[in-house]
């Protein structure tokens, strides 16, 4: 029978952070492969194809798992010449004129084996990549250093309020809210 329960719970509020620290197990860093070409856009397009893949190709040999590739973005941008006009009454400039076009992939890899680092952020630009930027190192499952900060944050929150209600002078019942 619920009618029996109280209808307000007296309840209070405490905070904890816990912290756990790990040692990052990979590294990450992204690419980009730029192809500038004429009006003939799959010509760029193959061009910037073979050199993605020379790149790929090259990854993967030095033995970074496929799936620790993965493309970011693909893109597809006209460029324009405007002709240099003097305006004159009655006269119209023409518009920009596209004279080609940019390709350009990103892609971003994994790295579990901290010894190629160096060499494969040379290399890649040797095999066609045209820049080479954010890398970064982490942990690659941080799911249990999160519990690990989790059960201490939780265990310190428990701690504070206990005192609390020691020197209030009442006790602790159940959480109610995390």
């Amino acid at each position: 029978d619920r009618s029996s329960e109280p209808t307000n719970y007296r309840s209070f509020y405490v905070q904890a952070d816990g912290d756990a620290i790990g040692v990052p197990d990979v590294a990450q860093f992204t690419f980009n492969v730029l192809s500038e070409g004429g009006i003939d856009i799959s010509k760029t397009q193959q061009e910037n194809t073979e050199k993605m893949n020379a790149v790929l190709d090259y990854i993967n040999d030095e033995g970074v798992d496929k799936k620790d590739v993965k493309t970011l973005s693909y893109n597809i941008q006209p460029r324009y010449t405007t002709v240099r006009c003097v305006y004159k009454e009655g006269k119209v400039c023409p518009p920009p004129k596209i004279t080609g076009y940019t390709v350009t992939q990103s892609a971003q890899v994994k790295i579990r084996d901290f010894s190629i680092i160096s060499s494969l952020l040379k290399d890649v630009v040797e095999k066609g990549a045209n820049t080479v930027s954010q890398l970064n190192f982490q942990i690659d499952d941080p799911t249990e250093l999160e519990n690990e900060a989790r059960a201490e944050a939780i265990q310190k929150a428990k701690d504070k309020a206990k005192l609390i209600a020691k020197e209030s002078g009442f006790s602790v019942g159940r959480i109610l809210e995390i």
